[in-house]
């Protein structure tokens, strides 16, 4: 159980940031981690202050279990989305965490890389937008297989330099996008661009479906975001090199959903902001769309269920996402409205 890090890999001793994460249910200790949906109770020590302000770069690092106190498992981990912290966006980065050893008996075994979802504001409306966001993933969890998993998190953030908790928020964890490939067969595919015909028509289908779902306008399957060589913005392809390939969400914060005060539109889109909902889907054979809103309307139950009982949800984030939810459901449960907000706007190929 006990994993040490690879020689070399670590950085310097200066930087050294300690994990410690306490699982609130002990007897899931040793569970893969999106195994269950139960809540993690999780306390992080590192140089908060120093970490933020560095560039870029990995951080040694260890993760502790309350359960097994005796057993450590050494790691990196590195700040993400520096772009929001330098320009104003968010105070506190969200986090990735490195596994070189691959966590063996532990509930992160087989990981590699896990991406901490957090508040970026230490506010808690802030923390209403990574619930909603985390509630967003489970949705397309209730229509697919082929999507992330998540696993939301009590977080404790302790800076271990100036021996001082700095705040404790609601976060999750998000799962490794060779992970999700491999455990439905296929792998991460790595391309500068992919036509949108080379994809799967129905989960291409499901994807632009949920995409109008939630109100994102923030993706594209078909090419690299600029300054990138690999395809895709928001989205990650994986399959075949030979056929088939699927295209698989992330990244929901510019979505009307969560609606975030920093969301913004594209202006050639010609929508006012983020809770508009605009289908931007590629236009297929008559009921291309079917299958897809098919699968929202039979799990429409399970899905509105998520909102309903999220524990961490407060009244009013509540009820403004269900009233967005139902919104959806009134457009595709008339053909007309159907006709009018999705078929009539879609893209040619």
């Amino acid at each position: 159980m006990y994993c040490s890090a690879s020689p070399g890999s670590i950085a310097l001793a200066a930087h050294v940031v300690i994990l410690c994460f306490i699982f609130l249910v002990p007897t899931e200790a040793q569970n893969h981690l999106f195994d269950s949906h139960g809540l993690v109770q999780v306390r992080i020590e590192a140089p908060f202050r120093r970490m933020i302000s560095e560039e870029e770069g990995r951080f040694a690092a260890k993760l502790i279990f309350a359960e097994y106190p005796g057993d450590t498992i050494h790691l990196e981990v590195s700040p993400r989305g520096k772009s929001r912290l330098f320009s104003g966006i968010c105070d506190f980065p969200g986090l990735m965490l490195f596994f070189p050893d691959g966590a063996a008996g532990s509930a992160f075994e087989g990981q590699g890389a896990v991406p901490v979802v957090t508040h970026c504001k230490d506010r808690d409306a802030y923390e209403q937008l990574a619930l909603l966001e985390y509630l967003a993933y489970r949705t397309y969890n209730v229509v697919t297989e082929l999507s992330l998993r998540v696993r939301l998190a009590r977080i404790a953030y302790f800076d271990s330099e100036r021996d001082r908790l700095v705040t404790e928020r609601v976060g999750f964890f998000l799962e490794n996008y060779e992970k999700l490939a491999s455990r439905n067969g296929w792998v991460r595919l790595r391309l500068p661009v992919i036509p949108p015909y080379e994809y799967e028509a129905d989960q291409r289908a499901l994807f632009e479906v949920f995409q109008y779902f939630i109100g994102n306008t923030d993706w594209s399957y078909t090419y690299a975001p600029p300054g990138e060589t690999e395809c895709c913005h928001n989205a990650v392809p994986i399959g075949n090199f030979a056929g088939p390939v699927f295209p698989v969400p992330f990244d929901f914060d510019q979505a009307g959903l969560v609606d975030a005060p920093y969301a913004t539109v594209d202006p050639s889109l010609r929508i006012r902001r983020v809770r508009d909902r605009l289908f931007r889907g590629i236009c297929g054979p008559p009921g291309f769309l079917n299958g897809a809103l098919g699968l929202f309307e039979i799990h429409q139950p399970e899905i509105k269920a998520l909102f309903e009982e999220a524990e961490f949800l407060n009244d009013r984030s509540r009820s403004k996402a269900l009233r967005y939810l139902e919104e959806f459901y009134r457009t595709i449960e008339d053909d007309r409205r159907v006709e009018r907000e999705l078929l009539s706007k879609c893209r040619e190929p």
